[in-house]
């Protein structure tokens, strides 16, 4: 192995350990472990029997094939230090963070109780078991939040019935304007293969610019070339009004939930930070 220049001056890089801690930077998964890799280095001679007993039994499992999907990219500490702020909401993706950090350290332990059920003398049992656990805020962002960090119409009885009521809208709409936009097509205001479209939250059709008042209502913009007007029709204006009373409804009520949400991570934070 050919290791750089070393110098003298330094144990660590006359002993090629600077190398050493460069390659295992690069098996890091988790940024929060990357940024405390210097502290994690240091080992106190007495403690050095300990950790390399606990490595050994680490690669043991990794030669059956064990391996976890250690997927945090965020500073939990960080996101925890958020909490501390008065009126500070949580971005979902951090919450989510937190949501799958939370899962890990569960589903870890879970699996060497399982695995060492027989031998709880082992290093890694004993070093997986220490791992805090808060099973309340778990669940708590588990019911709260999807996969993908959503939050779920579930999250609140009020989110799920407004959610409702977003979908029984936009299901109004989308038949009401297809039945005008054919109407529309008919009539020679429009092409025939003219799609309904979104224009500032509100559903409109594209008409021909010399047509656009024959159908009556707002215009919304016009196409690049100006060729194209972008009309909602006034039979939908209170039904696009409705829908954007909605979705503002839908946007208090989850930040509400997130509010509620670090209140309660607030006041876990000590044990969450063990993580």
């Amino acid at each position: 192995m050919n290791y750089p220049l070393i110098s003298s001056s330094s144990v660590e890089r006359a002993l090629g350990f600077d190398y050493i801690s460069e390659k295992l930077k690069s098996f890091i998964q988790m940024s929060m472990t990357l940024d405390g890799f210097d502290e994690l280095l240091k080992v106190e001679f007495e403690n050095l029997e300990d950790e390399l007993d606990l490595t050994q039994s680490f690669k043991e499992l990794v030669e059956k094939g064990f391996r976890f999907n250690l997927e945090i990219n965020r500073n939990l500490q960080h996101i925890l230090d958020k909490t501390d702020i008065k009126g500070a909401v949580l971005l979902t993706d951090e919450l989510n963070e937190l949501k799958r950090a939370l899962n890990i350290a569960s589903s870890i332990k879970q699996f060497v109780k399982k695995e060492f059920k027989h031998s709880t003398e082992s290093k890694y049992y004993n070093f997986c078991t220490q791992f805090s656990e808060n099973e309340y805020i778990e669940k708590l962002l588990d019911d709260t939040l999807d996969d993908k960090g959503n939050v779920k119409d579930d999250a609140s009885p009020e989110l799920k019935e407004i959610r409702k009521r977003i979908q029984k809208t936009q299901n109004f709409l989308t038949k009401r304007v297809q039945i005008i936009l054919l109407g529309a097509i008919k009539n020679g205001l429009t092409r025939e293969d003219a799609q309904p479209t979104i224009r500032g939250g509100r559903m409109v059709i594209p008409l021909r610019t010399d047509t656009k008042r024959q159908l009556g209502g707002i215009s919304h913009g016009e196409s690049g070339t100006g060729q194209t007007s972008y009309v909602e029709p006034k039979e939908l204006f209170e039904h696009n009004n409705d829908l954007q009373e909605l979705l503002e409804e839908e946007g208090r009520e989850i930040r509400k939930i997130l509010l509620f949400l670090v209140t309660q991570i607030s006041e876990n934070k000590d044990s969450l930070e063990l993580l």
